[in-house]
């Protein structure tokens, strides 16, 4: 099946739940919208990760494929705000800003 752009709309990303609404709207729902057969994938939000140890934290969303008794992660997703500080990120020179060289770690982790 072949996936379309949303409608366009327009969005006040002031809150994280204000994110996690563009983010299912706009990315989510269209991209599994492609997986609508085998392997279907299911979404869970504010769930906590499969683990052997328990955890005390949820995440935002979780994708997940079962096959069987089996459950396999895809992708787990916490949503944030106002993390980047554009002007270290346009100039090229992120390692000025701790914060933003740590974030970068974790975006490429």
């Amino acid at each position: 099946m072949e996936a379309r752009r949303p409608n366009d709309r327009a969005w006040r990303l002031e809150s994280e739940a204000d994110c996690e609404l563009w983010f299912h709207a706009e990315i989510s729902n269209v991209v599994l919208a492609a997986w609508n057969h085998y392997p279907r994938v299911t979404q869970s939000s504010q769930i906590k990760p499969p683990r052997e140890n328990s955890i005390s934290e949820e995440v935002d969303s979780m994708y997940c494929v079962k096959d069987g008794q089996t459950e396999t992660v895809l992708t787990i997703g916490e949503m944030k705000r106002n993390l980047i500080q554009r002007m270290y990120w346009q100039a090229g020179n992120i390692s000025r800003s701790s914060s933003q060289e740590k974030l970068s770690k974790e975006l490429r982790g």
